[in-house]
């Protein structure tokens, strides 16, 4: 929950900060583009030490510590390179746990595809939890600036270092796969089982689409993330009331995310990709075609069903399809493509199209244009392998959620 409270603290807010510091939307474009490019490298860094040599447990230890440093150095960074590189490094830390966080319920959770969407829904709610102090603080002292959440992202990273202290004990797939009697232990002719299961992987038609639609989906909802706010400041919208209608988005998740056990069994886990996809479009299209704030406002609905049943099933599909020794490296290739390469493709092409229109009435609008597009390309990336993936998650048509991969069954095995 608290994991998900730093992030409810920063994103409603950071481009209004960005704004107050004195930059342009394409600066704005070009500081989100850095911190995006991090997640290139990071996030596959932090899924390799987790799955070989440091517990996921007291790796969630460091990155909030670090995450809160470099938040408090943001907040008092001066100069377009200061900012880009302080955003980086608090986006290499910080977001990687909000997937690394999925790795952990899933080896915990005794029957992960029915119990998950009720825990993911605590991350919903923890997102919220910054909202209504902050809303409150903003609109009745004026004085204070919209960079103030960059401290209080910052408090609740250093409480959560200790809050890390108390969660289970996560051994590393190395050290679990040491303990077994020899005959588990790997084929001698098999150097590295880690390598060999990530080349297995990688060569997975399944995999390689998910992927590529990841990258497209994540590049269009990055959009919406990051410039939702500021559009709709340009719309009229007082800024102090940018976490409660963000929250609009976060309250659908928190009532749906423990109905997903339901929707999974009768429409499937890849029916529900696509209808979180169209989500996505519909709200893109609305932002452009009809640039209302009570419109724009109230289709956050469609960015929280964009949540539950986009990323959410992503990140069930990738723990699947992965062996149990690069698991946590499967959800990093998430981190990589959702938070990386992904957002960091669209951040510097929807600063460039904001800023050929900066200081015109609606200079946001062709950026949901864009996005519109990129939500697109991301369904089509789907339908090759609609059958296949349909084949191997739906229960609808395997009998339970599995598949012939390998003779596990179980998410969290």
């Amino acid at each position: 929950m608290f994991q998900f409270a730093i992030g409810g603290s920063v994103l409603p807010f950071i481009a209004f900060h960005l704004k107050d510091e004195g930059f342009t939307y394409g600066e704005i474009g070009r500081i989100f583009f850095t911190g995006s490019a991090s997640s290139l490298i990071f996030p596959l860094l932090w899924g390799f030490l987790s799955d070989r040599y440091i517990p996921l447990n007291r790796l969630f230890l460091l990155l909030n510590f670090l995450a809160g440093c470099f938040l408090i150095k943001l907040y008092q960074a001066e100069g377009l390179l200061a900012h880009q590189f302080l955003f980086a490094c608090y986006y290499a830390f910080y977001h990687p746990t909000i997937i690394l966080i999925n790795s952990l319920c899933f080896h915990h959770l005794p029957n992960p595809s029915m119990q998950f969407g009720k825990i993911r829904g605590l991350g919903s709610l923890g997102w919220m939890i910054p909202s209504l102090p902050l809303f409150l603080l903003f609109f009745y002292a004026r004085q204070v600036p919209t960079g103030f959440c960059l401290y209080v992202a910052a408090g609740i990273a250093f409480a959560n270092v200790f809050l890390c202290l108390l969660l289970p004990h996560t051994p590393t797939a190395r050290s679990r796969r040491a303990a077994l009697p020899p005959a588990g232990l790997l084929d001698p002719e098999k150097k590295d089982e880690y390598f060999h299961q990530l080349g297995v992987l990688g060569r997975d038609r399944r995999f390689i689409c998910l992927m590529l639609s990841l990258f497209f989906g994540a590049a269009s909802f990055s959009i919406v993330a990051l410039f939702s706010t500021p559009y709709l400041e340009e719309l009229g919208v007082d800024r102090a009331y940018a976490g409660p209608i963000q929250c609009i988005g976060v309250i659908t998740e928190v009532i749906l995310m423990p109905l997903l056990p339901v929707f999974f069994l009768r429409f499937g886990y890849v029916n529900g990709m696509f209808f979180g996809l169209v989500s996505l479009l519909i709200r893109q299209l609305l932002s452009y075609f009809w640039p209302d704030a009570l419109v724009l406002s109230l289709s956050y609905v469609f960015v929280g069903l964009m949540v539950i049943y986009y990323f959410t099933v992503v990140s069930m599909a990738l723990e699947r399809l992965a062996d149990k020794v690069v698991r946590s490296t499967a959800q990093t290739f998430m981190v990589m493509l959702g938070s990386g390469l992904g957002p960091m493709s669209a951040n510097l092409i929807a600063g460039y199209l904001a800023g050929k229109s900066d200081g015109a009435d609606y200079a946001l609008q062709p950026v949901f244009g864009f996005g519109g597009l990129l939500a697109l390309v991301s369904l089509a990336c789907l339908v090759p392998v609609y059958m296949p993936l349909r084949r191997f998650l739906d229960p609808s048509i395997m009998g339970g959620f599995g598949g012939s991969r390998r003779p596990s069954s179980s998410i969290g095995e």
